[in-house]
């Protein structure tokens, strides 16, 4: 399976429901819950993922679903019959969560020289550096330099939402 962007939601303990474009790949997902990943079947072919052993890491406890303490950051996925699939705000209707802001998900780009700046989607940043939203998540996610050599990019971070 080759890896594209897809649309996931993001739940962190105490946390609304935001929606985060990310690269399809098990070690994106993987960062994101902070370990190895458990699945849930949910109602309405929905699936969240999650750490198993998030709960022993002393992660924060997140939500019950379907009889299950969960606890950490989750995601949730549309369950596509053996592959995860791009996740809608219709399709999380039914379990009443409210969803944040959608597509924004902010990046901070650093150069060493000024200070750093924080955009406000994924988007955003691609556009003013004129790469593709692709090329930005493969920087950010092996913590590669833009053709400058010296620019990098990252997800700010409050401490809760992506725990390792």
């Amino acid at each position: 399976m080759g890896t594209y962007i897809m649309r996931i939601g993001i739940v962190g303990p105490g946390k609304e429901l935001t929606f985060k474009e990310v690269r399809n790949s098990l070690d994106t997902f993987k960062h994101i819950i902070g370990g190895d990943i458990s699945q849930l079947k949910l109602p309405h072919r929905l699936m969240v993922l999650y750490d198993s052993e998030a709960e022993k890491k002393d992660r924060l406890y997140n939500r019950t679903l379907a009889g299950m303490k969960l606890f950490g950051t989750l995601i949730i996925v549309k369950d596509g019959k053996g592959k995860w699939l791009e996740l809608s705000p219709e399709d999380v209707e039914p379990f009443g969560w409210k969803a944040g802001k959608q597509d924004e998900q902010p990046v901070i780009a650093y150069d060493g020289i000024h200070e750093p700046t924080t955009f406000k989607s994924l988007r955003q940043c691609a556009d003013v550096f004129g790469i593709s939203r692709k090329k930005l998540l493969d920087l950010i996610e092996t913590g590669a330099t833009l053709k400058d050599g010296r620019t990098t990019f990252d997800y700010p971070c409050d401490g809760s939402d992506f725990q390792h």
